[in-house]
């Protein structure tokens, strides 16, 4: 999900955040424009979309922009697409505008903080580093977690976690993890887990139990918000290696000898490489 400093874009001209791609160019635009701008050349070259190439982040993109990487034969993958193509394009070319920048440093939060990014990208884990960013730089922002903008103006965002796995043994053993599971899994005991842990909801009908928690956590509410336009990651066990090759591909888009022609043989090299991992994953 994105990061969104509210007050920081009102100031620049924005009531709403950004739901559709030239929306969200335009702010992230107008923020690099207002730092390199005023009187602080140490912010100059930041502002707008603060780079995170981490794989999913990079799926996200490819998600605000329709893309299907499962192959149309249900297996295997298919990155080479008008849609992933598009995605790519757009990200480099809002990075060639100066909109986009990438940092030295490993961590987000404290660019967020000091306004040298309007927009940042994160997990719903983020939230308590986020705050505490913005407390320890005495920032009193308001802020919250947009999805990624669509053509079709409906935020997208890509969720991911831990599953739970029950081994094959005794079937006493097997019913008594499926019990267990169940018990974990109930409405009651989710919620319970979510208030220690901050993490998603798995059913709607936990959120019964949290009004409380979603009360005093503004921004984990609109995290919760924005499951409805939710995009799971592909359920293949090649998947777990795969996934990492994404971050590659985001790593080589903001390199500064790469150029949009460039774009086309990425992601054909990127599906030789999917694909051959898939096969060699049992």
């Amino acid at each position: 999900m994105l990061y969104y400093n509210q007050t920081w874009a009102r100031q620049l001209g924005f009531s709403n955040p950004p739901e559709s791609p030239e929306e969200f160019r335009r702010q992230a635009c107008a923020a690099a424009l207002a730092n390199n701008a005023d009187d602080d050349t140490d912010n100059n070259g930041t502002g707008g979309l603060l780079v995170n190439t981490a794989p999913p982040a990079v799926l996200s993109w490819m998600y605000a922009f329709d893309s299907e990487i499962v192959a149309s034969t249900g297996s295997g993958y298919d990155f080479n697409t008008p849609e992933t193509h598009t995605s790519l394009e757009y990200l480099r070319r809002l990075y060639d505008d100066g909109c986009a920048w990438q940092m030295l440093s490993d961590y987000a939060e404290p660019h967020f903080a000091a306004r040298r990014a309007l927009f940042t990208t994160g997990s719903i884990a983020d939230l308590y580093y986020v705050a505490a960013a913005l407390e320890d730089a005495g920032n009193p922002d308001n802020w919250t977690v947009i999805g990624f903008p669509t053509e079709e103006r409906l935020p997208v965002i890509d969720v991911y976690g831990p599953a739970y796995a029950m081994f094959a043994s005794s079937p006493e053993e097997q019913l008594a993890a499926w019990i267990f599971l169940q018990w974990l899994l109930a409405p009651e005991n989710q919620s319970r887990f979510i208030e220690a842990s901050g993490t998603l909801p798995l059913s709607t009908a936990t959120l019964d139990y949290l009004q409380d928690y979603a009360g005093d956590r503004l921004q984990w509410a609109a995290a919760v918000n924005l499951l409805g336009n939710a995009r799971g990651e592909p359920a293949f066990p090649s998947w777990s290696v795969v996934r990492w090759t994404l971050g590659d591909i985001g790593m080589q888009v903001f390199r500064s000898y790469f150029t949009t022609e460039y774009i086309t043989d990425t992601l054909t090299l990127l599906d030789e490489t999917a694909n051959e991992l898939h096969k060699q994953t049992p």
